[in-house]
């Protein structure tokens, strides 16, 4: 089984993995949305800083006007998402490296806000799970989904 295939079929606990697979981030939406799932993308070739993220989070995940553009806020707004209800969640990450270069103890505080979402929605009925793709090393110790 794959590593989507097991994040579809629930086989492997939510989590944040880095993913290496070669599928488009529009086709691993199409197939999440066939199971269920809120699928989002941030392409992060443009993603160099704290303010570049979150504004990618905010754009990604329509967040509602009222969501400040600060880590509190997107730690509130990600474990929310009552604006974009699903049974099941998965943001695809892409292209970490650039973040994670340029500054990386902004992307290690971007990196818990995210674990402590699916960690939030892990404890729920609605899972969610994160793949890093093109870490290049900026996410060490984040598990590999094979």
């Amino acid at each position: 089984m794959n590593g989507l295939q097991t994040i579809f079929s629930g086989t492997i606990e939510p989590g944040v993995y880095r993913w290496r697979g070669r599928m488009t981030p529009t086709t691993v939406c199409s197939l999440a949305a066939e199971y269920g799932f809120g699928c989002f993308q941030i392409d992060g070739r443009q993603i160099e800083d704290k303010a570049s993220f979150l504004q990618a989070c905010s754009t990604t995940f329509t967040f509602p006007a009222y969501v400040g553009a600060n880590w509190d806020a997107l730690d509130e707004a990600l474990t929310d998402l009552a604006w974009c209800r699903a049974n099941r969640y998965l943001l695809l990450y892409d292209h970490v490296v650039h973040f994670g270069r340029n500054a990386p103890d902004q992307w290690a505080v971007a990196l818990d806000v995210l674990r402590t979402a699916v960690e939030y929605w892990r404890a729920t009925t609605t899972p969610m799970y994160v793949l890093l793709r093109n870490t290049r090393g900026a996410a060490p110790g984040v598990p590999i989904l094979e």
